[in-house]
């Protein structure tokens, strides 16, 4: 599922935080960093949460993430509460 960082088989914050992990230490220069030790995995969840398809994983990544959570969350029957 694109976006689910955590391949729990669905879309949460959690997917949002792990993405945000992963370009933080992108940025300060940590290549080795990976979301998954086994590199067919961590292949996968690149592809799964390079959401504009930009061939990177960015902030704007983490951002669709945390608006679609955003968008769940404010629709659920949880917010009716």
């Amino acid at each position: 599922m694109v976006g689910d960082a955590d391949m729990n088989g669905e879309i949460t914050l959690n997917d949002a935080y792990l993405v945000l992990m992963y370009n933080s230490h992108r940025a300060i220069g940590d290549l080795d960093y990976v979301y998954n030790e086994d590199m067919l995995i961590n292949i996968h969840l690149l592809r799964l949460t390079d959401i504009d398809k930009d061939g990177e994983i960015t902030l704007q990544d983490a951002y669709v993430i945390l608006m679609y959570t955003s968008c769940l969350l404010y629709t659920s029957d949880a917010a009716d509460d």
